[in-house]
């Protein structure tokens, strides 16, 4: 029991709490309510907690079912004990994403003593109140950051991620090498999704807004 329990207990707070939903606030929060992105975050979610009800239901029986009672599934049985735990897990896995994930993640935690150090001297209270520069010293690194350029600022969770040629604290990690410093982000701070970003005022009818807040707002009226 304790095994299994301990397992969970470190994918939750580690991979889940520390990470992943963190890092999803900004899409759920703030997206467009139909957006690919905002849906495909909620129906990660929803997969997470239609199998770890299941998987868990053996050994809390208690808490599965009162959580399964508000869990909005269709065609949802009269109760979780009922439910057949699926095995092919092998359709959500794919190692390329995995590899490169682990390699970002390392990137990651070096981009949050950087952050934790211009907290401590009172530049920064909030880490989106800062940018992440990053400058890629090998091929590898370069790839890696250019193919997810557009999501780096979230896995951060820093209002930007810039990638030049500035100099930084140097990095070499498995195959990985770079330099990376933390800074005073630029731009204005947007009213709903509070990153600070160079887009906020380029909307004449939302000047408080950010770009994407801006036709977010407009997609729901």
């Amino acid at each position: 029991f304790h095994k299994v329990f301990r397992e969970y207990y470190n994918f939750i707070v580690n991979d889940l709490s520390s990470f992943y939903l963190d890092v999803l606030k900004d899409r759920l929060y703030t997206y467009s309510k139909n957006s690919l992105d905002r849906r495909s975050g909620l129906f990660t979610v929803y997969l997470l907690l239609d199998d770890m009800l299941k998987q868990i239901a053996p050994i809390l029986p208690f808490t599965a079912e009162q959580a399964y009672m508000h869990f909005k599934k269709p065609n949802k049985k009269k109760s979780i004990h009922m439910e057949v735990i699926n095995g092919d897990f092998d359709l959500y896995l794919d190692e390329k994403i995995e590899n490169d994930f682990e390699l970002l993640l390392s990137i990651r935690g070096n981009s949050l003593m950087a952050l934790e150090k211009m907290r401590n001297s009172g530049e920064i209270g909030k880490s989106v109140e800062a940018d992440i520069i990053l400058n890629p010293l090998n091929d590898e690194t370069k790839e890696l950051l250019e193919e997810y350029k557009e999501i780096l600022n979230q896995i951060f969770i820093v209002s930007n991620v810039r990638i030049n040629k500035e100099t930084g604290e140097e990095f070499q990690d498995r195959k990985l090498s770079y330099a990376l410093k933390a800074e005073k982000a630029k731009g204005e701070k947007c009213a709903r999704c509070w990153l600070y970003l160079d887009t906020v005022g380029k909307d004449a009818e939302h000047p408080q807004l950010c770009e994407k807040c801006a036709e977010a707002v407009k997609s729901e009226v």
